[in-house]
């Protein structure tokens, strides 16, 4: 199932990375000891769940790495 919002949804991303590297100058390498681990344990087709994935951050990189194994991706902006 894919849901489309009509949002460009790359633009909010790269906007995103953009403002955290501000704040966070070694993210892109946590995120590749990050996807590194991941790797390791699953092997180079896992199938991933990113749960809470915000933006996408993740998800986004994981598939550049390794453009076989299947992503699905959720987050939940609804209040309570």
């Amino acid at each position: 199932m894919t849901t489309t919002t009509g949002t460009d949804w790359q633009r909010w991303q790269t906007s995103w990375d953009r403002q955290q590297e501000w704040y966070m100058p070694d993210r892109e390498e946590r995120f590749r000891v990050m996807l590194d681990t991941v790797e390791a344990v699953a092997g180079p087709t896992p199938r991933v769940l990113d749960l809470a994935c915000g933006t996408g951050s993740v998800s986004d990189r994981l598939l550049r790495r390794l453009p076989g194994p299947p992503v699905r991706a959720w987050t939940s902006t609804r209040r309570s």
